[in-house]
């Protein structure tokens, strides 16, 4: 029985051809997602040799970091209209950054970029000093850190220990030593309207303080104490006494708190 002349080489030959070509981008970022998983299978790691910084993640955080420090500029030389431009777009090159990141990918990174949207919309309210968009504001940002706390607890490997209970404790209680004459001066100034939306939304970020050590991730607690820190200057600066360079420092420790809560949950 004759049978066909290199049949099976040529096969061979040909599955070889095909595997050897160059790969395309959407190729190349399967092959990655394939390859590099995260320990619950559902993240997408890009630390390994095929996915180690992509042009799109060192760009996108190049554009972060230009328009965060623009924004600080803005706000140094106390000038509204620029800090207008650059505050909401400096967390919208962030949101680029986890998407660059693959937090689309997960359901963490879902609530993440929530987090941010909201965070976002929460920046844009608070160009306004008026009571009313401090409110709106304050809401905002509240649904953010509800988002994060989800998002936190979505991560893989979550886990509570003495030793992140005692960090996460002692850091909710330096930001409450600080601010505690903020609460008071809130109610005397604007009464139980505007005293019970900021008890609930101090609330809400000690527990999303306390989530975020739950993650084991340095970064993600390191970012979220930042957070903290960020508002609690914010809150003293505005209801108990300006500070030097109050807005400043608020505007700086807000970026980078929430650059590292991205970093640490993504990167």
């Amino acid at each position: 029985m004759l049978r066909e002349p290199v049949g099976e080489d040529v096969r061979v030959a040909m599955l070889s051809t095909l595997g050897d070509r160059p790969m395309s981008h959407t190729d190349h970022t399967s092959a990655c997602r394939e390859a590099a998983p995260r320990r619950d299978g559902a993240w997408v790691r890009r630390d390994g040799a095929c996915c180690d910084n992509p042009p799109m993640t060192y760009a996108a955080w190049s554009l972060f970091a230009v328009v965060a420090l623009a924004d600080w500029v803005a706000v140094a030389r106390g000038s509204k209209r620029l800090e207008g431009v650059f505050k909401p777009a400096a967390l919208a090159a962030l949101i680029l950054v986890a998407v660059a990141l693959g937090a689309a990918d997960s359901t963490a990174g879902i609530w993440l970029l929530v987090a941010l949207g909201f965070g976002l919309l929460g920046d844009i309210a608070l160009l306004s000093d008026s009571v009313p968009r401090f409110k709106a504001g304050l809401s905002a940002f509240f649904v953010g850190h509800v988002a994060y706390i989800v998002a936190f607890l979505a991560a893989p490997g979550s886990q509570f220990g003495n030793l992140q209970g005692l960090a996460a404790g002692l850091a909710v209680a330096a930001a409450l030593s600080y601010t505690r004459e903020v609460l008071p001066r809130v109610h005397a100034q604007h009464g139980l309207a505007l005293a019970i939306p900021v008890a609930a939304y101090s609330t809400v970020i000690g527990v999303m303080v306390f989530v975020a050590f739950t993650t084991g991730l340095l970064l993600v607690a390191l970012g979220a104490a930042v957070f903290l820190a960020s508002d609690s200057i914010l809150s003293k600066d505005r209801f108990v006494a300006p500070l030097p360079r109050g807005h400043l420092m608020v505007m700086v420790t807000y970026h980078l708190g929430q650059a590292l809560i991205v970093a640490g949950l993504l990167a």
